[in-house]
Parts: structure tokens; sequence; C-alpha cells
């Protein structure tokens, strides 16, 4: 199955599944939102980490794979915790960054 086939069918039945949801109050619109995009961002970092192109395709995918998890881990927070998630989120983008660091050094690194 193409990549993008794949992403647009996990993503139509997330969120049919969280508007369901929301009709019997288990949710709010910015739980939504954010698990969308949190999923979503997951999904396009894993396929950048797991593809099989060169290198600079797979670090970009995985970079913004993961701003776009941030995104909707930031989402989801706000409400709930207020100024207090920023050093959360902060901390988790300190981290991803870290990974796609040392992923970029052990299979990408500049040849000697």
């Amino acid at each position: 199955m193409e990549f993008q086939a794949l992403l647009g069918a996990v993503t139509l039945m997330l969120a049919g599944v969280l508007l369901i949801a929301l009709v019997y109050g288990y949710v709010t619109l910015p739980i939504i939102v954010g698990v969308v995009l949190l999923v979503d961002g997951l999904l396009l970092a894993l396929n950048g980490l797991v593809t099989k192109v060169d290198v600079s395709a797979k670090k970009y995918r995985m970079v913004w794979g993961a701003i776009i998890a941030l995104v909707g881990v930031a989402v989801v927070a706000v409400p709930y915790y207020g100024g207090s998630v920023y050093p959360f989120v902060i901390g988790v983008a300190m981290v991803l960054m870290g990974a796609l660091v040392l992923y970029g050094e052990a299979y990408g690194g500049r040849q000697k």
C-alpha cells in the first residue's frame, strides 16, 4: 500500500471514531485535532525511518513528522495544563531533535 493511501485511511478512520466519541461527549474538538496531528506525525516520522529513499528525504520526513506530532501534543495538553505545558513541549522537542541528530550521524553523517 502506498504511504499516502495509508496515511489518508488512518486519518479518516481515526477522525471518524473521534467524531463519534465527540457526539457522545467523550472528547472535545481540541483533543480530536491534537490526536489526529499526533498520530499523523508519528506515522510520517516512522515512514521516514523505514522508507528506502535517500538520507535527505528520510531526514525530511522524520523532522516534519516529529514537528507535527509535537504540535499535536501541545494542542492536546494546553487546555488542561495551561502555561506549564510549554516546558514539557520544549523538553519533548529537545529529545526529538537529539534523536534525529543521533540518527543523522549514524546513518547520514559526513563520509571521511
